[in-house]
C-alpha cells in the first residue's frame, strides 16, 4: 500500500506539472497576442522614428539650436548658430546632422553657406512645453 501512495503522489505531481506547463503555454500565447496588438498599434517603423526623434532631442546643445531657430523666426546660418552658442562650426554641424536626420530641421544650401530652419516649429515648441508639464 505504501508503494501505491508514492506512485499516486508522483503521478499527481506529474499531473500538476502538466497543468502548470499548459498554464505557462496559455500565458505565453496571451503574451504573444498582446505583443501582436501592440505591434499593430505601434509598428516597428514608428518606434524607430520615435527613437530617432527622442535621441535627437536628447542633447541640450541640439535643444538650444532648435530653441534659437524657433525664437528668431527666421533661418540662421550655421556659423551664426555656432557663434551664438560659443561652439566651433564642426561641432554644431554634427548636431545639425542629427537634427536633420530626425527631420526636425531643414538645411538649405545658399551658395557655399548652409542655412538652418526648423521643420514644424509649433510642434517642437509644443513638445518642449509637454516636457515641462511632465517634469512638473
Amino acid at each position: 500500500m505504501g508503494a501505491y501512495k508514492v506512485r499516486s503522489a508522483a503521478f499527481e505531481s506529474i499531473g500538476n506539472a502538466r497543468f502548470l506547463l499548459s498554464k505557462d503555454i496559455i500565458n505565453i500565447i496571451n503574451g504573444i497576442f498582446i505583443l501582436l496588438r501592440l505591434r499593430e498599434m505601434l509598428p516597428e517603423e514608428d518606434l524607430r522614428t520615435a527613437s530617432t526623434i527622442f535621441n535627437a532631442l536628447g542633447s541640450v546643445v541640439r535643444l538650444r539650436i532648435l530653441k534659437m531657430l524657433i525664437e528668431t523666426k527666421k533661418p540662421l546660418h550655421i556659423k551664426a548658430v555656432a557663434r551664438n552658442l560659443d561652439m566651433d562650426y564642426a561641432a554644431i554641424y554634427r548636431h545639425v546632422h542629427v537634427l536633420r536626420t530626425a527631420r526636425l530641421l531643414e538645411v538649405f544650401e545658399v551658395g557655399r553657406s548652409r542655412v538652418l530652419t526648423p521643420r514644424k516649429p509649433d510642434l517642437i515648441s509644443e513638445l518642449m512645453q509637454k516636457t515641462r508639464d511632465i517634469h512638473a
